[in-house]
């Protein structure tokens, strides 16, 4: 007996109304390859919505170390400033301390000078030059020459 093109369709009628033969005929017309193939979707589709994920978590990742790298060079400039400001200070600090050294040195040197038979002319005086502040001492030696 031949199979006809009616025996055709109503073989595709019997199996639309019995799934269980459906599967039994898929499992004998389609390879192993075909079979598992819905399933391998499934999982690449898993593996891409993972991936996404993930770079998603890294973007936000790196916008959170931009936002940090961010209040890193804000906080370095202000230290910066802080640095010039205090290195400002500290000169004029220096210059003060200084000066004040420069005063009680220019009074003992008067002394010293005095007992060794120099006399001062006029009280003695800072001269600032080159960043340092020397005494200028105007004196009279024992012959009355000018020092």
């Amino acid at each position: 007996m031949a199979f006809t093109a009616s025996n055709f369709h109503s073989l595709v009628e019997l199996v639309y109304k019995h799934p269980e033969w459906r599967a039994e005929l898929r499992r004998l017309v389609l390879t192993e390859e075909i079979l598992t193939l819905p399933q391998v979707v499934k999982e690449l589709a898993e593996a891409q919505r993972e991936l996404a994920a993930a770079q998603a978590r890294t973007e936000q990742r790196v916008q959170d170390l931009v936002v940090v790298q961010q209040h890193t060079v804000k906080r370095i400039e202000e230290l910066a400033e802080a640095q010039k400001s205090f290195t400002t200070e500290l000169r004029q600090l220096s210059n003060l301390v200084g000066s004040t050294e420069e005063e009680e040195a220019g009074g003992v040197m008067q002394v010293v000078l005095e007992g060794r038979g120099y006399q001062a002319v006029s009280e003695g005086f800072n001269l600032r030059m080159n960043g340092e502040v020397d005494v200028v001492l105007p004196l009279r030696d024992a012959e009355g020459n000018r020092l």
